[in-house]
């Protein structure tokens, strides 16, 4: 505590834990929880605080409801509350049983014992959450004590609007802390920045507002932990991404509690392309190493969706810990062959064009021309070689314990431009939510800046060309996306108003799109809800992807849109 170490005026001391949690991985979880606690106690701060549900990991859904898991959660939270005899107070989140109903609790653990607690108001139903299902609300709690000092508890959601933070001020808070699990999206900073600002402003009390980090199946989490002065000004700003512990101050002058160092203390910012690079980074990172995967292996075909996902890989496991496979057929091209070879010897990681479908493609080719004439049938001979890729990939798989990292990206996820069990298939998808058009933008951004948390090398590593090339599926000849989509550039936010913005056709068409091509991507897209539902786990990054937790269509759907004059 070198801030505030020799300063005798009054001050509140704490510790920020900025934790990425496993979920179900009580030991794990307790193991961190205590080494931020080992590391406040040796600075002499008055309080620890950790993320929303840092004990169990977030969202549990129905692993809340095992009553061995309930029974679990006692026993490390004793252990806990018996690390606070000789060392700071300590603020943990873990689901809690109280007179038969389990809550999404904060405890204040203290003096060896469990001193507060407080359980969540506000349970989110939306999106991707889905509170109410495993936990019930409770009514508004009142401030704790630490060190004589009182402090007003939120548990995330109940930070969305002032109405707790107001009870809480009212009740004597003096400070507010919001413990979070805020998944990450693309603009969602700016918004937890606006909340936390609208509950300072409503009570004149600073906050410390406390997120995980990480990734949890399709959530991620980006930390960026803040605190935030009676002013509305934000003084502390933890790292985007990463793990970290934050010891710091509040002072008392004239009754205010006013944040110590009087100078800023902000972490860098990642701008929009590096943020959402490095937490697909993140996602590939903690998925692998959280399901027990050390190594991946991707199909890499020469487009751009394969090479984005390889550099992603390295960066999250390192070179030597990804397989990348050509796996070709009759209807790979040179440029495609050149341009897969640049991307994984640019990254460094194993490369091999070994194995091929050719041979097998032929073979089963003849077999069926006893039930039909293969000649006669494009699309199914398509999607046999698709689904004779993934059935290479995952018996490399299974051998070599690899990760299948699959490669489609969200403006197919949409169209359902995929293979049923061919390019649909695979352990994780990092790219499901994000458009053709950012698969391009993340590529470039690559070939010119590295991650702050990436493992891979600092120069070009995606071969220039695909960025000039037309996007091909090369499962038939001279074949190009074209030939079945819209343009990327045109179809992608149109895709964007329909999934994330919710729009009608009528008023996407109203603000100047082509009305044909409009109901047909709106009809296309419903058609391939079963496509979706069958697709592995992907990060969900934007307002609305397309995640089975987030985005529930109904797979037989007969609602055809009317075509409505504009």
């Amino acid at each position: 505590m070198s801030h505030c170490a020799n300063d005798n005026r009054d001050a509140f001391t704490y510790t920020m834990a900025q934790l990425d949690p496993k979920v179900g991985d009580l030991k794990a979880n307790y193991d961190s929880i205590k080494k931020a606690h080992d590391a406040a106690r040796i600075v002499g701060t008055a309080l620890v605080i950790t993320p929303e549900l840092s004990l169990t990991g977030y969202p549990t859904d129905d692993l809340t409801l095992r009553p061995e898991f309930l029974d679990n959660i006692r026993d490390y939270v004793a252990q806990l509350a018996g690390d606070t005899k000789d060392g700071p107070a300590l603020i943990i989140g873990a689901p809690w049983v109280v007179d038969g109903r389990i809550y999404n609790a904060a405890l204040t653990l203290q003096d060896g014992r469990i001193a507060h607690v407080n359980c969540k108001h506000d349970l989110p139903q939306y999106g991707p959450f889905d509170d109410p299902r495993v936990f019930a609300s409770c009514d508004f709690g009142a401030p704790i004590t630490i060190k004589g000092h009182q402090i007003g508890l939120l548990i995330c959601e109940d930070a969305w609007t002032t109405t707790y933070a107001e009870h809480l001020k009212n009740q004597g808070a003096e400070i507010l802390i919001s413990v979070n699990a805020s998944p990450f999206e693309e603009g969602k900073e700016d918004a937890r920045h606006a909340i936390a600002r609208a509950c300072v402003k409503a009570t004149g009390c600073p906050m410390l507002y406390v997120n995980q980090i990480g990734a949890q199946d399709e959530l991620l989490f980006d930390g960026a932990s803040f605190v935030m002065d009676h002013n509305g000004d934000i003084t502390t700003r933890m790292p985007e991404w990463q793990e970290g512990i934050n010891h710091n101050a509040f002072e008392y002058i004239k009754g205010q509690a006013t944040p110590i160092p009087s100078f800023i203390d902000l972490a860098p910012r990642l701008d929009a392309e590096a943020s959402l690079y490095t937490g697909l980074v993140l996602a590939i990172r903690d998925y692998a190493g959280k399901n027990g995967f050390k190594t991946a292996v991707i199909g890499i075909s020469g487009g751009a969706d394969s090479a984005l996902t390889t550099a992603l890989a390295v960066d999250a496991l390192g070179a030597k810990n990804v397989h990348a496979l050509m796996l070709p057929s009759g209807y790979t091209s040179d440029e495609s062959h050149v341009d897969a070879s640049f991307t994984a010897r640019s990254l460094g990681c194993h490369y091999s064009q070994d194995l091929s479908i050719a041979a097998p493609f032929e073979a089963i080719k003849g077999e069926l021309k006893k039930r039909w004439d293969a000649s006669n049938v494009q699309i199914t001979m398509e999607n046999i070689q698709a689904r004779l890729r993934m059935l290479m990939l995952f018996a490399v798989s299974n051998e070599e314990n690899h990760l299948v990292l699959n490669t489609s990206n969200k403006s197919e996820v949409a169209m359902g431009h995929s293979t049923v069990y061919g390019d649909t298939a695979g352990g994780f998808a990092p790219l499901m939510d994000i458009f053709k058009t950012r698969v391009f933008a993340l590529s470039k951004w690559r070939n010119e800046h590295t991650s702050p948390i990436g493992y891979g090398p600092a120069h070009i590593v995606i071969s220039p060309n695909i960025f000039v090339k037309d996007p091909t599926p090369e499962l038939s000849p001279n074949q190009t996306d074209r030939d079945l989509l819209p343009p990327y550039d045109v179809l992608d936010p149109i895709i964007k108003a329909l999934v994330e913005d919710e729009r009608s056709t009528a008023d996407i068409i109203k603000d100047g799109a082509d009305a044909a091509t409009v109901y047909m991507i709106q009809h296309k897209m419903q058609k391939q809800q079963f496509k979706r539902f069958q697709m592995p786990p992907g990060p969900k990054v934007t307002k609305r992807s397309f995640n089975k937790r987030e985005r529930r269509y109904p797979i037989t759907n007969g609602h055809v849109p009317m075509r409505r004059p504009v």
